[in-house]
């Protein structure tokens, strides 16, 4: 054990479950983010009258290399909310909006016109956080967690 009472592997000495390296059926799949959304929000309703809402989200990066220039990079990535969530994302979020989101990784296939396989990952978004607006305001709201049986927050 180390000073931090952690074992060898990392894992915390008071803790039943490894948090880094899941065990068996035990999978973990969380992501985190903070981003800009990249367009407004697009709300649609399934036929059963279901609300579903899709935007885009960058995520920047800066770092240093080794000459000590600057470097960046950004990386785009949709984001699918459901449920009651759907229509305050809706309202509250525009384009350049920068978020924290919480949420889940998914891949979605399908077949291109070309008859192509195609795939792309998206976040199934669970808990959402305005961290600031394009004007650049402090302002600082939480929208809820989406919970099915939950009423509408509003």
């Amino acid at each position: 054990m180390d000073e931090g009472g952690r074992d060898l592997k990392g894992h915390n000495s008071t803790s039943q479950t490894p948090f880094i390296v899941p065990e068996g059926d035990r999978i973990m799949n969380k992501v985190f983010i903070i981003g800009n959304l990249t367009r407004d929000p697009e709300l649609k309703y399934t036929q059963t009258g279901n609300p579903i809402c899709n935007v885009g989200i960058a995520i920047n990066r800066v770092w240093k290399d080794k000459q000590g220039n600057k470097q960046e990079s950004t990386c785009f990535i949709e984001l699918e909310i459901y449920g009651n969530l759907t229509k305050v994302v809706a309202d509250y979020c525009r384009k350049g909006k920068q978020v924290g989101i919480v949420g889940r990784l998914k891949q979605n296939s399908w077949i291109d016109q070309e008859q192509k396989k195609r795939s792309r990952h998206a976040i199934v978004v669970e808990n959402l956080k305005l961290l600031g607006t394009p004007q650049s305001t402090n302002k600082q709201e939480e929208i809820p967690t989406y919970d099915p049986g939950d009423e509408a927050p509003f």
